[in-house]
């Protein structure tokens, strides 16, 4: 896992809101609106 692949970093922050890891999903809405994911 490469922490500077932001591609890669915003598929396991994904994954592990998907698997339920991601109490509440936090971690993915911080990323969000960080502006990590492309779509």
């Amino acid at each position: 896992i490469n922490p500077l692949d932001s591609k890669m970093m915003a598929n396991i922050i994904a994954a592990e809101a998907l698997a339920g890891r991601d109490n509440f999903c936090m971690n993915y809405l911080k990323a969000f609106r960080a502006g990590k994911f492309e779509f």
